[in-house]
């Protein structure tokens, strides 16, 4: 029988902000619980770090320099690319099941570029957008004043992004905008639990704001929160991060004291635990009805945070606290439960691996790659992993990561390079060292090797 399939991807969920992942402060029994029963992959990464690219690379199965989605273009309206109204790709995964008669829907945050009222991306249901068309579903369905107050950060500074106050958001559950995303999914599965579904759980959190009800925020005690040794980064090395966009990246120059920085990870954390919540509440439902041993079930989100690493906030780097992420697969054909993968994978690979779950054709222009060999023991630890970021203050910039060495191109300005088992942290730049120039020429050539975007200038274009 075809095989139901709930999507959940979070948003800005940095891979370890999961307990399953190694992280004892984070409490996320929900996610904990799917890790169980299924498989974590140790080595995912999204295909750009910002959420907009990311998001369309998944939905598509292709990269952003394949599929035109190259900025986070306000409100999806806009691929980033002149001439083209949307992401170019033969299906997404949306009309890939909805073609193979499933029940579709995509409700919550989805940010793809191209999306509008009329064109539906392949989703029969589609409810409680965010972001995209300016909060207008938000505010529909709880009024201004009350979206007023769930972004409570707008027009005020960047310490209230981060909530470095650790202060909640006074709004009932029922006015969460995950809450709402939540039970129209609840209803959802409820109305098509006879029949095969396809559901995109799009919840909005971790996302700045970094505020939540009280009763989250309740379970972490900012004075117990670990922060990074190298938080002060951006002062300890003159101008270490030429290549970085400052766009409030950098928290002490907003001055952040560490008393502040951890007031801000315990209201991060506040929100992983409020996503958790929201996960648990479908999967709940999910064996009430008896159809969990017949449904998918796949958990990740779009981009990691720094989170005070390198002194840095937010994503739109290579650090692998930015582009490093959770994904974990779960549900009927996945055998190994609680299994550990170091399968070196992406968001583009989600398209082919549950095409070949379900039964189903994959798109002829798909260029991710099943993970069911992985799930299945055959492991290639040495498979490339590419990502990449269309910024005007940077210029376009590529990262390969291959089992020894992440590398990031930065055209006409810097190259970096790190050692991934002698440095794991990233501290060391190895790119300026002469020993290391045979390595980064190696790298460069697989970087450029295809990467036919518009906006890398013409020296650096390859055949």
């Amino acid at each position: 029988m075809p095989y139901n399939v709930v999507l959940f991807i979070t948003d800005q969920q940095r891979r370890d902000a999961c307990g399953c992942y190694g992280n004892a402060v984070v409490r996320t029994p929900a996610i904990d619980r799917l890790a169980a029963r299924g498989v974590r992959f140790t080595q995912a990464y999204c295909d750009s770090p910002v959420c907009a690219p990311s998001r369309a690379a998944m939905i598509s199965g292709r990269r952003p320099c394949s599929n035109t989605a190259l900025t986070h273009a306000v409100n999806g309206r806009s691929p980033g690319t002149p001439g083209n109204p949307g992401i170019v790709c033969e299906e997404t995964l949306g009309s890939m099941f909805r073609k193979a008669g499933y029940a579709t829907a995509a409700i919550g945050k989805m940010h793809v570029h191209g999306e509008t009222r009329e064109d539906d991306l392949g989703f029969d249901v589609r409810k409680h957008r965010f972001y995209t068309y300016d909060y207008e579903d938000y505010i529909r369905e709880v009024g201004r004043d009350r979206v007023d107050v769930y972004l409570f950060d707008k027009q005020l500074s960047a310490h209230n992004k981060y909530n470095t106050s650790n202060t909640p958001v006074p709004l009932e559950a029922e006015y969460m905008q995950d809450s709402l995303t939540t039970a129209s999914s609840l209803e959802f599965i409820r109305a098509n639990a006879e029949q095969p579904f396809f559901l995109h759980v799009g919840l909005e959190k971790p996302h700045p704001p970094w505020a939540t009800q009280a009763k989250y925020h309740e379970m972490y005690n900012p004075a117990d929160m670990p922060l990074p040794d190298s938080r002060r980064q951006w002062d300890e090395i003159p101008e270490p991060f030429p290549f970085i966009p400052m766009r409030g990246l950098r928290p002490d120059g907003l001055g952040m004291s560490d008393e502040r920085m951890q007031c801000a990870v315990a209201s991060y954390y506040a929100c992983c635990s409020e996503a958790d919540e929201n996960v648990g509440r479908i999967l709940s439902l999910l064996e009430e009805l008896a159809i969990a041993d017949e449904t998918i079930v796949i958990f990740t989100t779009d981009h990691g945070e720094n989170l005070f690493d390198h002194g840095c906030m937010q994503k739109h780097c290579f650090y692998e606290s930015a582009v490093g992420i959770p994904l974990i697969l779960a549900g009927p054909d996945v055998d190994a439960a609680g299994a550990v993968c170091p399968q070196p994978c992406s968001l583009i690979d989600l398209m082919p691996t549950l095409a070949e779950l379900c039964s189903l054709p994959t798109p002829g222009d798909a260029e991710g790659l099943s993970l069911l060999p992985a799930l299945c023991g055959e492991v290639d630890e040495d498979r490339p992993i590419f990502s990449e970021f269309h910024e005007p203050s940077t210029g376009p910039c590529r990262m390969i990561r291959t089992r020894e060495w992440k590398y990031v191109l930065y055209p006409g300005k810097a190259e970096v390079l790190f050692d991934r088992a002698a440095d794991p942290h990233e501290l060391t730049n190895l790119a300026t060292d002469p020993q290391h120039r045979a390595t980064c020429d190696e790298l460069r050539g697989l970087v450029l090797d295809g990467w036919d975007t518009p906006d890398l200038p013409a020296q650096w274009r390859r055949a």
